[in-house]
């Protein structure tokens, strides 16, 4: 799907291995989510992940 205007892509906090709340943006685009809602840790990794600035840098 894609995202729209409104869409919650993302939480500010302190979970895992953090030690400060934190956002951590990271795009796999080759990534099929495993049982996501259960595991957020749970990816079959096709791809690398790939550096998100210049899609962003190009819309914003």
């Amino acid at each position: 799907g894609s995202v729209q205007t409104g869409d919650v892509i993302g939480y500010v906090g302190s979970t895992g291995d953090t030690s400060t709340p934190h956002n951590h943006f990271e795009w796999h685009p080759n990534t099929i989510p495993s049982n996501w809602p259960e595991s957020p840790y749970g990816y079959s990794v096709i791809g690398d992940a790939v550096n998100p600035y210049p899609a962003l840098a190009a819309v914003c």
